[in-house]
């Protein structure tokens, strides 16, 4: 038995050549729900981290029976907000450019 197959089109973003990928068809499918499961635990990580964190308050080290199990330390980050130097100093913003191109891995949703 055949099974008829409709031709989706491209989305526009999409430039360039296509590759028929019919024999990684259950590949595709698998990565699907690996994605779906992926989501699912990390909504439970962020659950579970967060019910942790209550516990821990202030303190930095949690235990069981004694022993340190986690820690949930203050760490100090500096990062540059580009929107203050592109305001202020748009030649030094220009200048400090670094354009990369890249391929970003898109699942397109199912028909």
């Amino acid at each position: 038995m055949s099974k008829s197959h409709t031709a989706t089109p491209v989305p526009s973003e999409l430039d360039g050549s296509t590759a028929a990928l019919d024999e990684l068809a259950a590949e595709l499918v698998l990565l699907r729900q690996v994605d779906e499961q992926l989501s699912k635990l990390k909504s439970l990580r962020t659950k579970l981290q967060g019910k942790v964190k209550a516990a821990l308050g202030k303190t930095e080290v949690g235990t069981v029976a004694g022993v340190p199990v986690v820690s949930y330390k203050h760490v100090t980050s500096i990062a540059l907000d580009q929107s203050i130097l592109k305001k202020n100093f748009p030649d030094v913003a220009e200048q400090c450019l670094d354009i990369t191109e890249t391929r970003r891995f898109v699942l397109l949703k199912a028909s």
